[in-house]
């Protein structure tokens, strides 16, 4: 068949479809894939948003060149084919026929139009001319996520309608250059801070992280201040931002927040940071929630922390100061109580005190340590006894006696904790919960205090346990073994690091340490121990089947009678250490530690080349 008009066939079909909008959208299920172009440029050039918009949602073409059909946007065509789109997201079950999977809204794609009409696609002399169309498989279901493309050109202080309309839909845009669409974005925005702050109302949820990085770096402190009334994630991580505190940017955001609590009615197109990802009709949440990590180690405040902790105070009603960790290093009393006394303190979960106080100074602290009932984990260290000594149990028992209040405690970590010496069942009675971890490191316990450390139901979940620097030199060799027995079960970590063990404590302590089945790691640096014995404690140990981590003690083999590692003789001793390892048959490293160093004199852990018995090689 020929014909002598100007249309082609398929032309005149569509154009006869349409003067029926009901029966082409009836028609589209069985419309041959040839007729759908010409048809989708009849119903553009008629305006037909019904006919747009369910062709959009059974479109048998990969890529949908809207914008080459448009000299510039058009707000009502827009509108019919994301609503198009809106539907076909919405399927379950997407049709066999329907391929769509990318929207394109630049100035190109004509030679599609061309192709399928047979016509000419008035566009601008600038236009490119590159095919996009792609036919597939028709049992083939459309890919996700669904991609539009855009050339953005942010060249007015305020945005038009139409791509308003398009940033407010909720689909992924991309350009084609080697900026992703959101760094470019941010850095276009932010050419024009009023633009920027004025285009928040609209902004697609994903520009926001970029857009605040970027105002962030540039200092934009009007844009960060609108930035924070527009927030629309429950959190904003401005610490995440800042390797040092900036307290130029901390007043922003302050001054952000000021703006949107001040507010009674939230604007329908705003979101505070207690709402939820994209509902920008809700509320924000009540009280407002601040997080910091409170590190309390000058004499006085910095700007930083004033300037926030002045803020607080002046909004406590509406304003929660949130820390998880708190750290003290060297600071007045006065300020401790000051600045906690604006914390949620039942917030904190984690908590170090690492200050040269004396005992009574740990004592009157301590009622404020009671208040902080969440804490998981517990340090405190450096704790001087005053002088004289009498009142030290009394400043004990007012410490642990708080501890009745912690039921949340699992990590239980004293250094130099030499106030306990003989006091340590006090403690123990008011602990409320199993730990986890139990470290009392360089300090003197006696053997009532290791027999009631045995005795005790809180210990004996432990996974970690650390008395390193506990003398045991003159203790019951029974009680440590005692110990290990009860915590055999779970636990995982032992250091007993410089604890003057010698071959007979040692002899006491094996068959209880082969015992602790799910030991992972175990230290005995800085002890006193023979090849002999350690050649038994390596046979002990190696039916534990999780141990990795061995740190030992170096051999009293390799010293001379002056107490001076002798070279020779240590490389003897690995050698043996090794062959030891071979006849056991399993693959196994282990370390040997010096203290103090060798080689500088630190009286600190050395460890030299590791002790590996893997494929017969010594590393």
């Amino acid at each position: 068949m020929s014909l002598q008009t100007r249309p082609r066939l398929l032309n005149l079909a569509a154009v006869s479809l349409l003067r029926d909008e009901a029966l082409a959208i009836a028609a589209l299920e069985y419309l041959p894939i040839e007729l759908f172009p010409p048809l989708f440029m009849e119903a553009f050039c008629g305006s037909r948003s019904e006919t747009l918009k369910a062709m959009v949602y059974a479109w048998p073409f990969v890529r949908l060149p809207l914008g080459g059909l448009m000299q510039k946007p058009h707000l009502g065509t827009l509108q019919a084919v994301l609503d198009g789109l809106d539907i076909l997201l919405a399927q379950k079950n997407h049709s066999k026929r329907c391929k769509l999977r990318v929207l394109d809204l630049r100035n190109t794609g004509q030679d599609f139009w061309k192709m399928w009409s047979g016509t000419s696609v008035h566009v601008s002399s600038s236009s490119s001319m590159t095919p996009v169309a792609e036919v597939r498989s028709r049992t083939e279901q459309p890919l996700a996520p669904l991609e539009v493309f855009i050339e953005l050109h942010f060249k007015e202080s305020i945005i038009d309608d139409f791509l308003i309309y398009l940033m407010r839909s909720r689909f992924r845009m991309s350009v084609q250059n080697p900026l992703r669409l959101l760094n470019l974005a941010g850095k276009s925005l932010l050419t024009n801070e009023a633009l920027a702050i004025s285009a928040l109302e609209y902004l697609p949820i994903e520009l926001f992280p970029q857009l605040f990085m970027e105002a962030f770096c540039g200092r934009h402190r009007k844009t960060l201040k609108a930035l924070v009334q527009a927030w629309p994630f429950v959190r904003l991580p401005l610490g995440g931002l800042m390797q040092t505190p900036h307290l130029g940017i901390l007043q922003a955001v302050l001054d952000g927040l000021d703006v949107l609590l001040a507010q009674k009615d939230q604007p329908n197109s705003s979101v505070a940071l207690g709402a939820v990802d994209s509902l920008r009709a809700e509320k924000p949440l009540a009280p407002f929630e601040v997080f910091i990590e409170l590190h309390l180690k000058e004499r006085s405040m910095d700007g930083f922390l004033a300037y926030l902790l002045k803020w607080v105070e002046e909004r406590k009603a509406y304003i929660h100061l949130c820390c998880k960790k708190l750290s003290i290093l060297s600071f007045p009393m006065e300020n401790i109580m000051k600045v906690l006394s604006m914390v949620q303190l039942d917030c904190i979960q984690e908590v170090h005190v690492n200050c040269t106080w004396y005992l009574p100074t740990l004592a009157m602290f301590a009622p404020l340590l009671g208040q902080i009932n969440k804490v998981q984990r517990l340090f405190i260290s450096h704790i001087h006894l005053p002088s004289p000594k009498e009142q030290v149990k009394q400043h004990v028992v007012k410490i642990t006696s708080q501890f009745l209040r912690l039921h949340h405690l699992r990590d239980l970590h004293l250094e130099s904790p030499f106030y306990l010496e003989g006091c340590l069942d006090q403690m123990l009675r008011c602990l409320m919960t199993p730990l986890d971890t139990l470290t009392i490191t360089r300090c003197l316990l006696t053997d009532s205090d290791l027999t009631h450390l045995s005795q005790s139901p809180k210990v004996s979940q432990l996974k970690g346990l650390n008395l390193s620097g506990v003398t045991m030199t003159y203790s019951s060799p029974e009680l440590l073994p005692a110990l290990l027995e009860k915590v055999s079960a779970t636990l995982q970590e032992l250091y007993l690091e410089q604890c003057g063990i010698s071959d007979f404590h040692l002899e006491f302590l094996l068959p209880a340490l082969s015992l602790c089945i799910q030991l992972t790691s175990f230290s005995l640096c800085g002890n006193f121990l023979s090849m002999a014995t350690m050649e038994k404690m390596l046979r002990h140990t190696s039916g534990l089947p999780s141990l990795s981590g061995e740190l030992y003690t170096v051999p009293q083999e390799s010293f001379s009678s002056q107490g001076i590692i002798q070279t020779s003789r240590l490389a003897q001793c690995r050698t043996e250490l090794l062959e030891i390892l071979k006849d056991l048959g399993r693959p196994r490293t282990i370390w040997i530690c010096f203290t103090p160093c060798p080689h500088c004199g630190d009286n600190t852990f050395c460890h030299p080349e590791p002790i590996i018995y893997s494929n017969n090689t010594l590393a």
